[in-house]
């Protein structure tokens, strides 16, 4: 008990130090402006890699950057689409299409939608 006491009149002789602040808001603010983004046609790849894709090896598969990936691009597999949080595969004859909102959106071949 005595120890605690002496813990609790050191602590007051202390400066105070804040730790965390909540703030909660209410209220009306304008809708952010859609994002624009530039488009391109074409993309180089980054690097070229041997991957395991489907049911062979791809002894020089193209990797690309998903920040060089712009509106209007399509990326045929099999390559790699890559950044710092995620990989994006592409089996042979499927293709990446880039939309206008920076969205990767994959065709896959006939046979694997039936």
């Amino acid at each position: 008990m005595r120890s605690a006491l002496a813990r609790l009149i050191e602590a007051r002789a202390q400066e105070p130090i804040l730790r965390v602040i909540r703030l909660t808001a209410i209220g009306e603010v304008e809708r952010p402006a859609d994002a624009e983004l530039r488009s391109a046609t074409t993309i180089e790849p980054i690097a070229y890699r041997r991957m395991w894709i489907g049911e062979s090896w791809h002894d020089a598969a193209p990797a690309y950057s998903m920040s060089n990936a712009l509106p209007g691009i399509a990326i045929s597999g099999p390559a790699a689409i890559t950044s710092p949080f995620t990989t994006v595969i592409l089996g042979p004859d499927e293709v990446a299409n880039v939309t206008a909102t920076g969205d990767i959106l994959i065709e896959l071949p006939a046979t694997a939608r039936a």
